[in-house]
């Protein structure tokens, strides 16, 4: 079965669709949309090229007509094909099959520039779970606010799972949006003034010299990080990040709380154990994510592990190895979850590497 299914592959397909009419999740193209998931049996396709939804589905969609992709499985394989569904009225809602029907591209372990397996320990061959990176999260990369979506249902999906550092939304201040915008730098104040210098290993916070403004309050502490492109919107905090030890810890949570508050495509294959997400690594720890599945079940709260990361590049890879200790584990909705790690034994030269790849600068 290839990617694109054409002819008889496909006419298969809409004859499965007919006869059993299987549970699917539209994914509209506006990111402000929320995926719908309809039941088994919600959908009605015939065997021809409509398909079409009950009064009660439809009412679950956004204003009609609404684009998107509808998702599904066939004997455990994710398929997909682009669908614009129009209202009926009081019928319900319709839309047509498209001439191709698609897999659900699935995860290439040779394209992943960072892979890691955990183990229970370095005697035991086997690992007990794997991860890799993706290009939806970038690693070392402080700027993890970079790249989100403009919607606001995403910002309040996103400072709700961020709530342990009391963060809400707001407008930015007029005197900041501008340079927020051009750098995407963090906005932090401490009683009414921006720091006179970098106060922490990355250059990820505005500076009095780069933004020579008054403050209107001269009593005003708090961190704001810009969450849309025209840095209009920020999440604003008012505890202060002393260190950072503290500032890694909001990193990984923020990048937690992304991929908790984003919309997940179907896995290609259903029940497919897939390698967790690397969503985040720094020289203080990392960061997975996946649906609870055996992988995560395994990553209990509190316990150690031996990692093992390999990094490859043009002139070759690099394989760093720790003992680490899992730290958190945050769950959110769909059955999905991030678990935060600590590094508690790294070799000192991988430390640095790490540092200087997250910071930009030499380890000192």
């Amino acid at each position: 079965m290839s990617n694109i299914l054409t002819g008889m592959e496909r006419q298969l397909i809409v004859e499965y669709l007919a006869a059993e009419t299987p549970p699917v999740t539209f994914i509209p193209d506006n990111p402000e949309y929320l995926p719908v998931i309809f039941p088994e049996g919600t959908i009605s396709f015939q065997h021809g090229n409509t398909a079409s939804l009950s009064f009660a589905a439809s009412r679950l969609l956004p204003a009609s007509p609404v684009t998107g992709s509808i998702q599904f499985y066939y004997r455990k394989l994710g398929l997909c094909f682009s669908a614009e569904i129009t209202a009926n009225g009081a019928a319900g809602a319709s839309f047509a099959i498209p001439e191709q029907i698609q897999r659900i591209n699935g995860f290439m372990e040779e394209t992943t520039p960072v892979k890691g397996k955990f183990f229970y320990s370095f005697h035991n061959i086997k690992p007990c779970a794997s991860c890799a990176s993706t290009t939806e999260f970038a690693l070392y990369d402080p700027f993890v606010w970079n790249g989100l979506p403009d919607s606001d249902d995403f910002r309040k999906k996103l400072i709700t799972h961020l709530r342990k550092y009391d963060f809400h939304l707001c407008r930015t201040p007029p005197a900041f949006v501008k340079k927020l915008a051009e750098t995407n730098k963090l906005l932090y104040i401490i009683n009414g003034k921006l720091p006179q210098r970098q106060p922490f290993a990355c250059d990820v916070c505005l500076t009095a010299a780069e933004l020579p403004v008054s403050l209107a309050q001269g009593g005003l502490s708090g961190l704001f990080i810009p969450l849309d492109r025209q840095a209009g919107t920020c999440a604003v905090t008012a505890a202060i990040i002393k260190n950072d030890a503290e500032l890694d810890s909001l990193l990984r949570d923020f990048c937690c709380a992304k991929y908790l508050a984003g919309s997940r495509s179907l896995p290609d294959v259903q029940g497919r154990i897939a390698p967790l997400t690397l969503i985040y690594l720094s020289s203080f720890g990392f960061a997975v994510a996946g649906q609870r599945n055996q992988s995560l079940a395994v990553l209990s709260g509190g316990d150690a592990f031996q990692m093992q990361l390999e990094e490859e590049s043009l002139i070759g890879s690099r394989l760093i190895q720790a003992d680490i200790q899992v730290t958190e584990t945050i769950s959110g909705s769909e059955d999905k979850q991030c678990i935060s790690c600590a590094f508690t034994a790294i070799h000192e030269e991988d430390k640095r590497f790490l540092f200087e790849r997250f910071n930009g600068r030499l380890y000192t």
